[in-house]
């Protein structure tokens, strides 16, 4: 028997955060993520010390999730599956691509382009899941979608 311990299966939200779909400032949020994206690629980065490195890294593939996230969210054409496997693979071939043309940040590496094509895809699938259910809710944060399907 337990004495004294109450178990909540509800867990208190902390925040709700509300979005218009197809806004202009989520739209400005995909071109600075995709802009800061193609810069990190493109420019040689130096020796930093794995507490720096490892984050940094981190960083970078959480935003190809996230521009994949943000895609069906800014961008009203974009609502099928194929169509988001489509602007994936452009995507990462594009970041691949300048950095095979550009020659100054990294390497071109197929291996490279398939990570990105699979996190873009992954966050695109995420995407559509809150364009069509017009919410998530990551642990006590609920972020309700508002305007057109």
């Amino acid at each position: 028997m337990t004495r004294g311990l109450a178990v909540s299966k509800h867990q208190p939200r902390i925040a709700t955060i509300n979005v218009s779909a197809f806004s202009i400032s989520i739209r400005i949020l995909f071109v600075v993520i995709v802009s800061a994206l193609v810069i990190s690629e493109l420019t040689p980065i130096p020796v930093w010390p794995p507490p720096i490195y490892y984050p940094y890294q981190i960083l970078k593939l959480a935003g190809f999730v996230i521009i994949g996230i943000l895609t069906p969210l800014a961008f009203w054409r974009f609502n099928a599956l194929n169509r988001g496997l489509l602007y994936a693979a452009l995507s990462a071939a594009f970041v691949e691509s300048m950095q095979a043309i550009v020659n100054r940040g990294h390497a071109f590496h197929w291996y490279e382009l398939v990570v990105k094509l699979v996190l873009i895809l992954f966050g695109f699938s995420i995407g559509l899941d809150i364009r069509y259910e017009r919410q998530i809710k990551i642990g006590p944060v609920q972020l309700i979608l508002h305007g057109p399907r």
